[in-house]
Parts: structure tokens; C-alpha cells; sequence
């Protein structure tokens, strides 16, 4: 496997993003956004919810139409908690996007966004960053001891005094969102 691209410190900016990466302002923020749709698991997702919920209204009448104890009931109540869960999982695969969000008060937010709902994963300054590396991820063999190839998958690896941050960018083969937002790491931490 390749050494990973290190993100040396001149390294300019590039003035546009890459295709795959959305930049916007928002109340929190300049934030760089990459979309994780995934359409195979969203139509997976989708023929799966819709033969669920026919079970459940059969299954609904059948227990409304015979007599039914408490179990009956409670058997049929937690068969519809996937039912009612699924769709905000559906909601992620069409509309989840990963962000990096460079705050007006200097932090660098990394947050994962499911439709509506966005989940904060990471905080830090960039002043705390000891080193940046961009690299593709490897395929492992099924027992996980040998890189069987190179994925369309890139990571932007960022050293903190505590951790690693691994971010990850799928459907980019040429590394160009993560070395886009590394560039922009390096840029605002070069700026404290």
C-alpha cells in the first residue's frame, strides 16, 4: 500500500472545491459538506419497510378480528418499532451528508447528518492539530489480515495530542475532497 499524502504546510488552498463537495454558510459556520447517499441501500431499505408494514397491518387485523391476550399485544408492539424506526434510517441514506464545519469562533466541528437529524462526532481547534495525511483505504481479505486492494474510499486522517481522527470520503477515488479539506485544515491552523 501507498504511503499516505501528507498535507505539507504551504500547500495552497484550491480556490474551487471538488466536484462531490458542497461548500455553504450557515449560523454555525463556513461547512463543507459530502453527500453519503446511497441509493442501493435506500431501495433495499424501501422494498424492506414496505413488506414490513403490510405484515404489521396483517398481523394487526388478524389480532383485532380474533381474541388476544396482553402478549398478543406486546409480540405486536415490538414488531412495530422497526417499522417506526427504519424510515429515519431511510431519511440517512438518502439525505446524511459528512461535514466539516469551520466555526466563526475557530472550532472545527465533524458531524454526520441523517435528513433532519445532525449528530456531532468531533470537536477541536486547529491550532491543537499535530499532523494531516490523506490516503485511500484499503479492502481487507475476510479475515482482516491482508489489504486485498485500494476502495474508491479516502481518509483525512487528523493527529490530535489525545487521538486520530479518521474522516472518510466515499466515492472519491482521487483523494481530491480529502485533500481539499485537509488543505483548508492546514490554511485556518496556519491562521492562529
Amino acid at each position: 500500500m501507498d504511503s499516505p499524502f501528507e498535507i505539507p504546510q504551504d500547500f495552497p488552498v484550491p480556490p474551487e472545491p471538488p466536484a462531490g463537495l458542497r461548500v455553504y454558510q450557515d449560523e454555525r459556520g463556513e461547512v463543507l459538506s459530502h453527500s453519503r447517499r446511497n441509493l442501493a441501500s435506500t431501495a433495499i431499505l424501501t422494498v424492506w419497510l414496505v413488506c414490513w408494514w403490510v405484515g404489521i397491518i396483517g398481523q394487526f387485523c388478524v389480532i383485532y378480528s380474533h381474541p388476544t391476550t396482553v402478549l398478543h399485544w406486546f409480540i405486536f408492539s415490538l414488531f412495530c418499532i422497526p417499522g417506526l424506526l427504519v424510515p429515519f434510517v431511510l431519511l440517512g441514506t438518502l439525505y446524511g451528508a459528512q461535514e466539516l464545519c469551520f466555526r466563526f469562533d475557530g472550532e472545527v466541528t465533524i458531524c454526520r447528518r441523517y435528513g433532519v437529524f445532525q449528530f456531532s462526532s468531533k470537536k477541536f481547534h486547529p491550532k491543537d492539530i499535530q499532523h494531516l495525511a490523506v490516503s485511500q483505504a484499503p479492502a481487507y481479505t475476510k479475515n482482516g489480515n491482508r489489504i486485498n486492494h485500494l476502495t474508491n474510499t479516502s481518509t483525512l486522517d487528523i493527529e490530535l495530542p489525545d487521538e486520530t481522527l479518521h474522516v472518510m470520503f466515499p466515492n472519491d477515488p482521487d483523494q481530491a475532497i480529502a485533500r481539499y479539506c485537509g488543505t483548508r485544515l492546514r490554511a485556518i491552523q496556519k491562521t492562529f
